[in-house]
């Protein structure tokens, strides 16, 4: 490719990916993509080259591409088999690596049981879950696959060396978000912001019936970006409600399953939940 390659904020979804980026991107080296997951190796390749960098501004500045796709890959053949057209979501690191060998790649990742729940609700938000929360995760294995995150990088570093990765934790980034950029800068070999913006993590809302219209309906979608916010807030009440707490038995338990992935990310990254 003709231009400095990209920093990639790979994911994980539903971990601040978002937020982070918008910060990355004030930073004045930095340029973050428009729009902020281009999903250029996974849904939008066959679009090449010439479109993947439209979606950066032409300065000479480093591309930030924070497509949380990129660690979606199916980790089993029953994932595929639920859904085929996620075989776009394989081979992303191998084609990351055909054009931009010595890219760096930041992964925030999240409590597995959290980002599992927070996914699901995402899920539901679009219209796209329909089954009770116990119900949908043992019928499709993929949204814990996406918390395996030490399988998810593996495919990663069958392709480039670990010292091309930085891994934190969303709870430290909510913690501390200035240290968390600047670790990131560090990474990245970039000056240090001074100040920051702080961003507030998006809460999970739960959508009525009238609520998933306006979101899902092209011409109303959009709409709330020309209402007061005021305004907005009452409509927003009117048509959502906070999504329940999961259980301390249900996170406790879903927890488990991911204690050998994590002892694998603590070997490797000094990072876990464990």
């Amino acid at each position: 490719m003709d231009r400095v390659s990209p920093i990639f904020l790979i994911g994980s979804q539903k971990s601040g990916t978002t937020s982070l980026a918008k910060q990355l991107g004030n930073n004045p080296k930095i340029c973050l993509s428009s729009p902020k997951e281009p999903d250029y190796y996974t849904g939008n390749y066959h679009r090449g080259v010439d479109w993947y960098n439209d979606c950066f501004d032409k300065q000479q500045k480093i591309p930030l591409d924070a497509s949380t796709s990129y660690t979606m890959c199916p980790l089993s053949n029953l994932s595929l088999a639920i859904l085929p057209n996620r075989d776009k979501l394989l081979d992303v690191p191998k084609r990351i690596k055909q054009d931009h060998p010595n890219a760096k790649f930041i992964y925030i990742v999240r409590e597995p049981a959290m980002r599992i729940y927070s996914h699901y609700w995402h899920d539901v938000k679009y219209g796209r879950e329909k089954r009770p929360f116990d119900k949908a995760i043992k019928e499709d294995s993929f949204y814990l696959e996406l918390s395996r995150y030490h399988e998810q990088v593996s495919k990663y570093l069958e392709h480039f060396d670990k010292r091309n990765f930085l891994i934190i934790k969303f709870e430290d980034y909510v913690q501390d978000q200035l240290k968390t950029i600047n670790q990131c800068e560090d990474f990245l070999g970039i000056p240090r912001s001074p100040a920051l913006e702080q961003q507030q993590a998006n809460k999970g809302q739960q959508y009525n019936s009238i609520g998933l219209f306006l979101l899902n309906n092209r011409w109303t979608k959009n709409i709330d970006k020309l209402i007061p916010n005021s305004f907005r807030q009452l409509i927003k009440k009117a048509i959502s409600k906070e999504i329940p707490r999961i259980s301390e038995d249900q996170r406790n338990l879903l927890n488990i399953a991911f204690e050998l992935d994590q002892r694998k990310l603590k070997e490797d990254f000094g990072v876990s939940y464990l």
